[in-house]
C-alpha cells in the first residue's frame, strides 16, 4: 500500500523496559560502545549507536511476564562477527549456543550472526550480512 503523505523506512528507535539502569548503561555504553545521546526525566535514556537509537526506560517493574506482543529480539548490523563474538565472550557476555552460526541461504551471499542477552534478558542479535 503506497501513502504519499508520509516516508517511512528507517527504525526511529526501539525501547526495552529495564529494572536496572546503571547494570543497563554498564552494558550498552561500556561494551557494545553505545553513547547516552538524550534524556527524558530521571527513568528514561536514549543511546545511540551509528544510526541506531535505543530507549532505556527504567521503572522498576519486572516487565518479563508481560511479554503480549514483545519483539523477539533487536538485531543490529555489524561487520567481522566472529571478532565481536570473541570480544563478547571476553567481556563476560553468555553467547547463546551454538555461538557465531552461518546462513548461506540469507540475503544474496549469506549471513553470520550472535545472538545473546543484556542485562534484563533482552534477547539481542548482532548480524553480518555478505
Amino acid at each position: 500500500m503506497e501513502n504519499k503523505s508520509f516516508k517511512a523506512g528507517n527504525l526511529a528507535h526501539c525501547a526495552v523496559y529495564v529494572r536496572d539502569l546503571q547494570s543497563t548503561l554498564d552494558f550498552y555504553c561500556g561494551i557494545l560502545g553505545f553513547e547516552v545521546c538524550g534524556r527524558y526525566h530521571d527513568d528514561t535514556v536514549f543511546l545511540k549507536l551509528g544510526s541506531m537509537v535505543m530507549e532505556i526506560i527504567c521503572d522498576g517493574k519486572d516487565h518479563r511476564e508481560e511479554n503480549r506482543g514483545e519483539l523477539r529480539h533487536l538485531a543490529m548490523a555489524c561487520e567481522n562477527v566472529d571478532a565481536l563474538y570473541e570480544y563478547l565472550v571476553s567481556k563476560g557476555v553468555e553467547v547463546e549456543a551454538p555461538g557465531v552460526v552461518t546462513l548461506d541461504d540469507f540475503a544474496p551471499r549469506g549471513c553470520k550472526y550472535i545472538l545473546f542477552r543484556g542485562p534484563e534478558q533482552e534477547r539481542l542479535e548482532f548480524q553480518e550480512i555478505f
